[in-house]
């Protein structure tokens, strides 16, 4: 596995109370820190939302890579033990990058232990992708899910509306059922979906939305099965915190929007859950 050398490199520690880094476009890597708090309730968290700048989905590669590095940057400058492209279109086109750029640092996406859960349990189901349009576009999630041993058909689908309605904290009623509705009522019923990868953290947000609508369809959330595999690694790997007795949580945006504001107080729950606002140059 590819953290063991960089893991025995730490003075043989049995634990590290560093922090887990975090990054998204905008509030949608929150239901990644939610998933990792369930899981890890004893770590500290930091984590950056680029709100002002979201969504992502319509930028160029060149500048989702800028905007990455800023954001990574800023995070590492901090002591952390790990950083989670929480954001699906990142981890799409610029995860390579960013290992590259942190050798010495655990760099974890969002796809590639999604896919790997998805191929080993349902390996024969219809499923569908539903993600930003870089993502899409990309065809990572097709590829890999193929290269995992999925043998059932894949349909992908780029939902460009979800974000800015999330980021706008349009997540129910009956405004956000006409939203996913228009996106997915001709998919669903044009396309044999059983499962659904909700292919961008922001969509978690609309997971109560899709449910109702589409109850016979099992949707699998990435963040669920990331903060899973995330706790074994450190686990294996001895980079778990050690009493956990006071973990810290920091966040921080690019934009303070009252939508990110309450997921971060549903996020931090008892917690202060402090926000400070960080603007980049472009």
């Amino acid at each position: 596995m590819e953290y063991t050398e960089k893991a025995e490199s730490r003075n043989n520690r049995e634990t590290d109370d560093r922090a887990i880094a975090l990054f998204d476009s905008g509030m949608g890597g929150l239901t990644c820190v939610k998933a990792l708090r369930r899981q890890l309730p004893g770590e500290s968290i930091i984590y950056y939302g680029d709100c002002l700048r979201a969504p992502y989905g319509d930028r160029s590669v060149e500048t989702l890579k800028f905007f990455s590095r800023q954001i990574a940057d800023f995070l590492t400058s901090f002591p952390v033990k790990m950083l989670v492209v929480a954001c699906n279109t990142i981890s799409s086109l610029c995860l390579g990058n960013l290992k590259e750029r942190y050798p010495d640092l655990p760099v974890e996406g969002m796809i590639d232990m999604t896919v790997k859960t998805v191929a080993d349990t349902y390996p024969d189901r219809n499923i569908g992708i539903i993600a930003t349009s870089a993502a899409i576009k990309s065809g990572m999630y097709v590829k890999k899910l193929r290269e995992s041993g999925c043998r059932g058909e894949l349909f992908p689908l780029a939902c460009p509306s979800f974000v800015p309605a999330v980021e706008a904290g349009i997540c129910d009623g009956p405004e956000a059922e006409a939203i996913v509705r228009d996106a997915l009522d001709e998919y669903m019923e044009k396309n044999q979906v059983s499962a659904l990868i909700l292919g961008c953290t922001h969509f978690p947000f609309l997971r109560p939305v899709i449910e109702k609508l589409y109850p016979s369809v099992l949707i699998i959330d990435p963040a669920d099965i990331v903060a899973r595999g995330i706790k074994t690694m450190m686990e294996d790997h001895a980079l778990a915190a050690g009493s956990g007795e006071n973990p810290q949580q920091r966040f921080y945006t690019s934009k303070l929007t009252d939508a990110y504001a309450q997921a971060v107080r549903e996020v931090a729950a008892e917690d202060s859950g402090e926000i400070t606002v960080k603007v980049f140059d472009e």
